[in-house]
């Protein structure tokens, strides 16, 4: 898949919405949602267990009719637009934990292939930080850190859904990904 051919995108971080346009914002299961026709642009209300629960997942995944979810995440130390393969969570804290299992969901879910491939972008390997301390790092060239996409791409397949992600550091690119989706409308 290609990233214009999503209709479902995740932004890991609520300062993403700052790319959108003035638009009516719909409140579903802790988060935000933008409803433009065919696609439909999703973010929480704050990262945290309250609101990133498998719980709300299975609402939004229900109640929009979601099957692919494209992930926005926030990154540094890479500057060009990367599709993510994998991560490392060194946030401390996993948002399915004590939320286990679910319907017929295991208890201890194997996350080993959760990515799926996006054709035209380089893959990377990130190491999520949380919030808090993604906002205090300073750049490491040797890893290349992620604000939240361990967090939440882990409880979008915990749920079911097909996960694609990506992510760059560098605002302008992250701002020209959001336009070019929304742009094929």
């Amino acid at each position: 898949m290609n990233v214009s051919s999503f209709s479902h995108i995740y932004l890991c971080s609520n300062k993403e919405k700052r790319f959108l346009e003035e638009i009516e914002i719909l409140q579903i299961a802790g988060h935000s949602v933008v409803n433009l026709g065919k696609k439909k642009i999703i973010w929480p209300t704050k990262i945290n267990s309250d609101y990133l629960s498998p719980k709300n997942f299975l609402v939004l995944k229900e109640r929009l009719n979601i099957e692919d979810i494209l992930i926005v995440d926030r990154l540094k130390c890479v500057e060009k637009l990367v599709f993510i393969v994998g991560h490392i969570n060194r946030s401390g804290v996993s948002f399915l934990r004590g939320n286990t299992p679910m319907k017929n969901a295991e208890q201890f879910p194997d996350m080993s292939h959760i990515y799926s491939k996006i054709e035209g972008m380089p893959p990377a390997v990130v190491h999520t930080l949380g919030q808090e301390r993604f906002s205090k790092l300073h750049k490491n060239e040797t890893c290349i850190w992620s604000e939240a996409i361990g967090l939440v791409s882990v409880v979008a397949h915990y749920i079911g859904l097909n996960v694609f992600a990506v992510g760059t550091e560098n605002d302008r690119r992250r701002k020209q990904l959001i336009e070019k989706i929304l742009k094929n409308i």
